[in-house]
């Protein structure tokens, strides 16, 4: 990570010497000119804590803090400034002055030398917690000033714990660390850090998540070394999860004994070994990524017991699973894999070895007593693979008996490979492809112990989910470093002076009609510019490679601009999620406007076979001598294409953007966004899009090539089109047409001019999702199946409006006679197009189209759009919709582990939405018509009264406004509330206020809130990357935050409350008095309440609500989030609620249902229901704070009239409540009173000893409907530390304890740890499958709102969860 250099490096040393001088004046000389600086002036508005010493700014810091010392009480590094180490800073004295260290997330912690480190002694803890998208960086002075990185560049993080080390043996008789020695031990850790050891194996010392550790380390002395991150004595009940250490000095982690366990380790180009344990280390590692770089290196994993003592108890024995090394051809030490000796234990699971040829051995054993625990079975390696390049897998003997080799293939699912393309790798190296041997091959080591998570793999990765990827740095993305660029080369000029409007990198344009033949790169510190047809290689010569980094920008001009990669070379384009390779049109990227055909695109030509192969012989077929023999003119002069070779490999396109691209030379003739011409299956095709291509999105020419997560929009012709003999298979593809231009969504033939030729057009395709539109040029239609095309379609949805042409057509009658055959097959489909033709003719001689959809399997029709129950987004479908759960799984049908299992129909699953944070253009459920507020001078520009809000410009909404026609809030502005600002008044003058994704929205005080009134909608669709933040003024400008700075956000709706009885006789609210409701809202905000159920008020999705909340009297307050009287229809998904000064949500009746909830740090109630909710709930995440808090779950019915109809009766699941010290009112766990039902599943409700009571049920209506069975809660844990996990009665005859542990799955826990880490679940305890229950439900198999190792919270909420 880098960051801008604000001011050079020598005026920095300048700083410094200032900064550690006692007293005078420094004195600069320039030329012969004394000059005395005056001293510089402090920070505006900021100053740093007691603990530390403001000094002057570093590199692009202006708030720079100097600490040294020990700190003796608690202290934080908040994330606005940078935190410099000076020599040994330590947290709290050895066992004395006991300390905790916070450290923010984003925030960054420099040492500038050696000496420069940071130390938790024992009894002391560190809670460093990063976030995927803000980790916390620990890191040399040199790389925040932009000069040259090392290793060494400071000291590196210690952590010393009271876990046992089998050093604390003092020596007596035998190697045994008794319990005395273990309750006296003190043992002296390296780099002078301090003391650690002891008898407490579940000692705790913090947490470090998402923390990056980089170009730290220094050497004492022989076997004295500060190590990237040291774990001495360390206890288990730590959390260690995502970290990694990049470039130390020695060794990257070092267990030192103790206990803790670690998860998700990424260690990268370190000097020494990257993974080293010895002394007793007893702990649990799973997924732990090593990668060795040519520079410096050495072993993998260095385990050892003791290297004195080797059989020293408590003996090294760890269980690991999940492991990836890749070695490297350093020749210092050496790279090399893994060495187990000196008398360590072991369980090693589902670990993969690889390296190149120059590496050097990758499993060895050595030493007697590790030999002899080989021989036992206390050392053992299972459901492992070891492929290295260099003929040197294995060294020596693992027994008396067994070589290595013999030994290690001896034991279950264990395998070697002399050449490491065996292992079918993606070009990064690490991440295993579809059919790779390492998928499907693991053991399960959740099995072995409930800690790990469930896993059926080798290595350290799935294939799928790159957990590296977003917070940590120097891993290899596919990306030589020895290959030079362009540039470099002498193949480019530059040629910024053109254009004077791109000043962010310079400008390359590359020689006119540029052939590379030989490796070159497109690195992401320029644009480059195509100039004619650049070639990559030329035809089945000069086989070359051109590597295109993350994040590169590529230009064209003119259609004649196009970059083509030829038969025998390959294109090796990896872009990721956060920053993809962008290919597009000048006019793009100089802010001019854009459009289709503004540039030429992107050719892939291959050797694999096409039908096209065929020379016109008798018959259609294009024998074997004519496929080796075949050259077929690709279209737009690209070059040649087509062989006898269907596993070619042209490279790989993952997180690629083509855009504004295509030209058409003639008919039939064109240059598509992406053309795959006889592209081979090697070849790897993952997250790619084409946007606004004059003619076809994609088409393939024969070949084979797969392809997955492709995004196809606006584009002017077809947008995924097959002929000419394509025997791949897609899945995950989402097509969506505009209102300009538009023709089919897939075209789909075998060969136009002979539709029998073979190979005949055969793929799969599954889990498609097409938005037709009324576009009138061609005409905007669904699928065209034609010309002989076979072919097998599965989970495809078709919908559009009423302007879109017909469907899905079969046509032509080789087609039909594939599908009378069944050659041509489409299963688990839906039609529903708004246009009366969701079908076009006949599908075979004897059936029409539709009744040959209909008559297969998992077919539907529908004749609106609005039956598929979608988000406004048009593809993501909302819980219940007829798509979830309905789909077949292509991988069983198959069994062909190439394709994603899934069970919903189209390319979304409700849920994921992965086009989210590397797309353009895709429709956020805004309609086009609708114009954004100060268009409808609702709105002005008043940023100059906001100087300290900088990145955009800052419109203030006109005050108390009340929307009375459609409106939007984009994201290219904030936008301040004034007053009640209302969408809609009460069932009257109906609107929609359509929020974009990354919109922030600002409120200045408790009068400033949001309210969606009874018949209006708010659609605010934020996503995981972009969500849309509702916020105080003083969080914009970089004042201090807390509770109550502005209003909320209030929906108003028509479904059924209790308090619509109007008191007649009895407690219910009857069909007239529903139908006549109308309840005053808290807060003034207006009247909810009514007899619709299934209103719909709008969708929140990915929103964040922060440092809200008004009181205006008691009981009448602004909650985060206030959902009052709203209906089932309306879609809560992702939302987060932080520091409000009253409740986090609460539910005033209605049936709305919610899901991904985080409620944290509230000022009083988190999650609270009354009177009648009747909705559901699923995976909410509560976490109080040590300020102020009250309940995590207040659950009535209705507080004056408990018994009152209808009835408060949710659903609620997968719920973690995670209590406090708060002192003010108490943090407390949940609370059922007031008459309240409900069923509440698969709950954990824990906290630290100074929390209140955890469960209890209050009152005796409450009590009667535990009682009668109508308030039940089961497969839950209650984990308080409080000694208060209960508190009266449940029933009449029963305690609160003995109702709980009554039902089915209930138990108790003794503490937090026993049931989670950080918030994710740990716990083993038996889960109820709530889709068993409701099928709203997703089917789950943990208890707990977060499942370990699949953090929902990760990248979209980055406050609260510290």
């Amino acid at each position: 990570m880098k960051f801008k250099r604000l001011i050079s490096v020598g005026a920095v040393a300048g700083l410094l010497s200032l900064a550690g001088c006692g007293g005078g004046d420094i004195k600069i000389v320039e030329g012969d000119e004394v000059v005395t600086p005056p001293p510089p002036p402090p920070p505006s508005g900021f100053s740093c804590p007691d603990f530390a010493t403001q000094i002057e700014a570093i590199g692009s810091f202006s708030n720079v803090c100097q600490v040294t010392g020990t700190l003796t009480a608690d202290a934080t590094f908040t994330s606005n400034a940078l935190w410099v180490l000076s020599g040994r800073v330590a947290v709290g004295n050895d066992r004395a002055d006991s300390s905790t260290l916070t450290i923010e997330a984003g925030t960054t912690v420099i040492g500038r030398s050696g000496d420069d480190f940071l130390v938790v002694r024992r009894g002391s803890k560190i809670e460093a917690s990063g976030t995927q998208s803000a980790p916390i960086l620990m890191t040399s002075f040199e790389d925040i000033t932009d000069a040259p990185t090392a290793i060494g560049q400071w000291g590196g993080l210690v952590l010393l714990g009271n876990a046992p080390s089998n050093l604390c043996d003092t020596a007596d008789a035998g190697d045994d660390a008794d319990a005395t020695e273990l309750a006296n031990c003190s043992v002296n850790a390296e780099g002078d850090a301090g003391l650690y050891g002891g008898d407490d194996p579940n000692d705790n010392s913090g947490t470090l998540r998402y923390v990056i550790v980089k170009q730290a380390g220094k050497a004492l002395g022989s076997g004295d070394e500060l190590n990237g991150i040291s774990f001495a004595g360390v206890g288990d009940a730590t959390t260690v999860d995502y970290i990694q250490v990049h470039e130390n000095l020695d060794d990257g982690v070092e267990f030192f004994g103790g206990t803790v366990n670690v998860k998700h380790v990424v260690l990268t180009g370190n000097g020494d070994d990257s993974f080293d344990w010895s002394f007793g280390w007893t702990g649990k590692a799973q997924y732990v990524y090593v990668q060795h770089n040519d520079a410096k290196a050495h072993r993998g994993f260095e385990l050892d017991n003791n290297e004195d003592f080797p059989a020293a108890t408590p003996l090294t024995n760890p269980a690991v699973s999940n492991i990836t090394i890749v070695g490297s051809t350093a020749i210092d030490e050496g790279s090399e894999g893994i060495l187990l000796r000196n008398g360590t234990a072991g369980r090693l699971h589902n670990v993969l070895v690889t390296g190149p040829a120059g590496m050097g051995e990758c499993l060895e054993v050595n030493g007697g007593e590790a030999q002899a625990n080989a021989e036992a079975g206390n050392l053992i390696m299972t459901h492992s693979v070891i492929a290295c390049d260099n003929g040197e897998n294995f060294k020596g003997n693992a027994t008396a008996a067994l070589t290595t080799e013999n030994w290690f293939l001896g034991q279950a699912g264990n395998s070697a490979y002399s050449d490491s393309s065996a292992l079918n790798l993606d070009v990064n190296g690490y991440q295993p492809l579809a059919g790779s041997p390492l998928l499907g091959a693991g053991t399960d080591a959740s099995a072995i112990d409930a800690w790990f998570d469930a896993t059926n793999y080798i290595g350290a990765f799935d294939g799928t989910n790159d957990w590296t990827e977003g917070w940590a740095v120097g891993v290899r993305g596919g990306f030589p470093a020895n290959v030079q660029n362009a540039f470099q080369k002498g193949l480019a000029t530059d040629v910024s002076s053109e254009f004077p409007q791109i000043t962010d990198k310079p400008v390359y344009r590359l020689a006119a009609n540029t052939t590379f033949t030989a490796d070159v790169t497109f690195t992401n510190d320029a644009h480059w510019i195509l100039n004619g047809r650049t070639a990559v290689g030329n035809d089945r010569a000069d086989n070359t490679t051109l590597y295109v980094q993350q994040g590169t920008t590529i230009i064209g001009e003119t259609g004649d601009d196009f970059l083509v990669a030829r038969r025998g070379s390959k294109l090796e384009a990896i872009g990721t999620q956060g920053a993809p390779i962008v290919m597009t049109s000048i006019q793009d990227v100089t802010g001019q406007e854009t459009g289709i055909g503004q540039w030429g695109g992107l050719v892939l030509l291959g050797n694999a076979p096409s039908n096209l192969c065929d020379t016109g012989d008798a018959g259609d077929d294009a024998d074997a001598t004519e496929l080796a023999n075949c050259s077929i003119s690709a279209e737009g002069d690209a070059g040649l294409y087509g062989g006898d070779n269907p596993t070619d490999n042209s490279g790989s396109l993952k997180y690629v953007v083509v855009k504004h691209a295509g030209k058409k030379l003639s008919s039939g003739n064109e240059l598509n966004g992406i053309s795959f011409a006889g592209v081979g299956s090697e070849t790897m095709v993952d997250y790619i899009q084409v946007h606004e291509n004059l003619d076809d999105g994609v088409e393939f020419f024969g070949g084979t090539v797969n392809v997955r997560h492709v995004v196809l929009t606006g584009n002017g012709d077809d947008s995924f089109d097959w002929s000419f003999g394509w025997t791949g298979k897609a899945q995950f593809v989402y097509v969506q047409h505009n209102d300009n231009i538009a023709h089919r969504a897939f075209e789909l033939d075998n060969n136009e001019d002979f539709p029998a030729a073979t190979p005949l057009t055969n793929p799969i395709v599954s889990n498609v999702t097409i938005v037709g539109s009324n576009a009138t040029d061609e005409g905007s239609e669904g699928v065209l199946l034609r010309n002989g095309t076979a072919g097998r379609l599965h989970n495809f949805v078709v919908t559009g409006p009423a302007g879109m042409g017909e469907c899905l057509e079969v046509n032509g009658t080789e087609a039909q006679a594939n599908a009378e055959a069944g050659n041509l097959i489409m299963t688990h489909s839906v039609i529903a197009c708004e246009n009366g033709e969701n079908f076009k003719g006949d599908a075979t001689s004897t059936q029409t189209v539709e009744t040959w959809f209909l008559a297969q399997a998992g077919n539907s029709a529908l004749d609106n759009v609005e039956a598929l129950n979608l988000l406004a987004d048009g593809y993501t479908p909302r819980a219940g919709s007829t798509l979830l759960g309905t789909g077949v799984d292509a991988s069983d049908v198959y069994d062909d582990n190439w394709f994603k299992s899934t069970d919903y129909i189209g390319a979304f699953d409700g849920n994921t939405n992965w086009m989210d944070g590397w797309t353009v253009a895709v429709n956020t459920g805004i309609p086009a018509s609708v114009t954004s507020a100060d268009a409808q001078s609702l709105a002005t520009d008043q940023s100059a009264n906001y100087p300290a809000i900088t990145d955009k410009p800052v419109y203030v909404l006109n005050t108390d406004v009340v929307f009375t026609t459609d409106v939007k809030l984009t994201s290219d502005k904030h936008w301040v509330l004034k007053g009640r600002t209302a969408v809609g008044n009460d069932k009257a003058d109906n609107a929609t206020l359509y929020i974009e994704p990354g919109t922030t929205l600002i409120g200045e005080s408790g009068d400033d809130f949001l309210v969606a009134r009874r018949g209006s909608k708010i659609e605010a669709l934020g996503s995981a990357s972009a969500p849309i933040n509702m916020t105080s003024i003083q969080d914009m400008t970089g004042q201090a935050t807390g509770i109550g700075q502005w209003g909320g956000l209030v929906l108003l709706g028509n479904a059924p409350s209790n308090l619509c009885d109007t008191a007649d006789a009895g407690f219910d609210a009857d069909e007239t008095e529903l139908a006549n409701c109308s309840i005053n809202a808290e807060g003034d905000a207006g009247l909810y309440g009514g007899n619709d159920p299934e209103d719909n008020s709008g969708t929140l999705r990915y929103v964040v609500v922060k440092y809200a909340g008004k009181a205006l009297g008691s009981g009448d307050e602004l909650n985060g989030i206030s959902f009052a009287g709203v209906g089932s229809n309306t879609t809560v998904d992702y939302i987060q609620v932080h520091e409000n000064l009253d409740d986090g949500v609460e539910f005033f009746g209605g049936s709305v249902n919610v899901r991904h909830v985080v409620l944290t740090g509230n000022g009083d109630d988190s999650f609270d229901w009354s009177f009648g909710w009747t909705g559901r709930a699923q995976y909410v995440l509560v976490k109080h704070n040590d300020t102020k808090a009250h309940r995590g779950f207040e659950l009535d019915n209705n507080e004056h009239f408990p018994l009152s109809t209808p009835l408060t009766n949710p659903v609620v699941a997968n719920i973690t409540i995670i209590g406090s010290t708060a002192i003010d009112e108490g943090s407390e766990g949940v609370l059922l009173r007031n008459g309240t039902a409900g069923s509440l599943h698969n709950l954990i409700i824990t906290g630290p000893a100074g929390m209140g009571e955890c469960l209890e049920i209050n009152g005796t209506e409450a009590q009667d409907n535990a009682q009668a069975g109508n308030l039940v809660m089961t497969h839950s844990v209650v984990a308080c530390e409080n000694g208060e996990n209960f508190k009266g009665n449940a029933t009449a005859t029963q305690t609160t304890e003995e109702w709980f542990m009554g039902q089915t799955g209930n138990s108790v826990a003794a503490g937090m740890a026993d049931v989670i880490t950080g918030f994710e679940t740990v716990t083993d305890a038996a889960a109820l499958d709530m889709d068993t229950v409701d099928s709203w439900f997703d089917s789950t198999d943990f208890i707990g709102a977060v499942k370990a190792g699949d953090d929902w919270t990760a990248g979209w909420v980055t406050v609260g969860l510290e």
